[in-house]
């Protein structure tokens, strides 16, 4: 006696098929039509006939062999009494982990291949990936070769840019002797290639302690001072300044080399804007860091930093070469962003200036204009619902002056 299947939903399911709707289809080697509800296995050419719109089906070519395939009309028929019967070994026996032998945490672990699985895979297929060491050899390679193309040259100079603002790229660019080879091309005769190398150090050099040290030691901050005196063609964003930030140790050489002399040249020219703006910047980040140091570092090294930067006469050297008198009248400068680097730098040096900017002519009537244009600003800013706006910060940098300005006239300038 044949096995029932007693759930309901299951004999409403089998009950609506017959014995046509249940034929297997069963393919040869030439096409033939596939009947509408007939199941077509997997791993068959199956193609819709464009001529009589039906769907036709046949095995593929490397599955028949010499003696032919099943011929047409070969099919098998079941019953709805053995379909039932499968249909509920299916429900009441689920594959499980049992069965297939896995646990679940293996499963999740066959999921997951090693990165040394996965390059063994990509290597056979041609497609592994090259480490950044690796590229950044060639680049140089092509950089040092001053008879290849000057586009390809200038080509290998970005594609390192790129890599090295990573900090390990960067490193690693001193392991594969990169930074002696970008210092000799700021001397090539080609423009594009000393500005090119330019910009590469200065990307590798931020906030690269690493890197900085590896520069001073390979004569990029002695490459430095010879570029700001005698190279004015280049561009400001490649002079590699950020060799100088947060390294006590490049700053006094850089003082010892006539580098402010130097700068306060360049402001005196003010042959271009972005020039001076980057050059105060930079003077004030000097300034900043010499007084604040960061607040990550340990205490240990806060103390010896504090000695490192205690022997860096900046102020004296700033002021001996004439900052004091060229910063009031830079605040004339209608660029926002200009203006807040001397409002920065002036409140900085505003006691060691206090005479010359006592004594500059419209300095106090200058700082008046900026108040009341940042005022209209700053309430612009306060209908948007933006109260911590950049114009309100300006505004209070104003202020700030204004009161260490005020305060230095009452005591200077008593009858004022």
């Amino acid at each position: 006696q044949e096995d029932e299947v007693t759930k309901d939903d299951d004999e409403s399911i089998m009950d609506t098929l017959d014995e046509e709707d249940i034929v297997v289809f069963q393919p040869t080697n030439t096409w033939q039509r596939v009947h509408p509800g007939q199941g077509v296995p997997a791993g068959l050419h199956v193609r819709l006939n464009l001529q009589t719109g039906e769907r036709e089906a046949k095995l593929l070519n490397k599955e028949v062999g010499d003696s032919g395939g099943p011929s047409k009309g070969d099919c098998r028929v079941f019953s709805s009494t053995e379909l039932k019967r499968a249909l509920k070994l299916l429900k009441d026996e689920p594959v499980g982990q049992a069965e297939v032998g896995v646990s679940e945490k293996d499963s999740r672990q066959q999921s997951f291949r090693s990165m040394e699985e996965l390059r063994k895979d990509f290597e056979e297929l041609g497609l592994f990936a090259e480490p950044d060491s690796a590229v950044m050899a060639r680049l140089l390679e092509v950089i040092n070769d001053t008879k290849s193309l000057l586009e390809v040259r200038r080509h290998a100079l970005r594609e390192l840019e790129y890599h090295v603002h990573q900090v390990d790229n960067a490193q690693d660019l001193v392991k594969l002797g990169g930074l002696s080879i970008l210092v000799r091309a700021l001397n090539d005769s080609m423009p594009d290639i000393r500005e090119g190398s330019a910009f590469v150090l200065g990307s590798a050099l931020s906030s690269n302690p690493h890197v900085q040290v590896q520069a001073v030691e390979g004569g990029l901050l002695q490459r430095l001072v010879v570029l700001l005196a005698t190279d004015p063609s280049l561009p400001v964003p490649c002079l590699p300044l950020p060799l100088l930030r947060h390294f006590p140790y490049a700053q006094r050489r850089f003082l010892d080399l006539g580098g402010v002399s130097l700068l306060s040249n360049l402001l005196e020219t003010d042959r271009d804007r972005p020039l001076w703006i980057r050059i105060v910047t930079l003077a004030y980040d000097m300034l900043w860091e010499k007084v604040k140091p960061e607040s990550q570092w340990e205490h240990a090294e806060k103390v010896e930093r504090a000695r490192q930067y205690s022997a860096i006469s900046l102020l004296p050297t700033l002021w001996q070469h004439g900052w004091c008198k060229r910063l009031p009248a830079l605040l004339e400068h209608p660029d926002h962003d200009a203006r807040e680097k001397v409002l920065r730098c002036m409140a900085e040096l505003m006691r060691a200036c206090r005479e010359e900017f006592l004594s500059a002519s419209g300095l106090q009537a200058a700082l008046e204009r900026l108040q009341s244009e940042y005022q209209g600003l700053a309430a612009s800013e306060q209908i948007e619902n933006e109260p911590e706006g950049y114009f309100n910060g300006m505004l209070y940098s104003v202020q700030e002056l204004q009161k260490q300005f005020d305060k230095l006239s009452e005591i200077f300038l008593p009858n004022a």
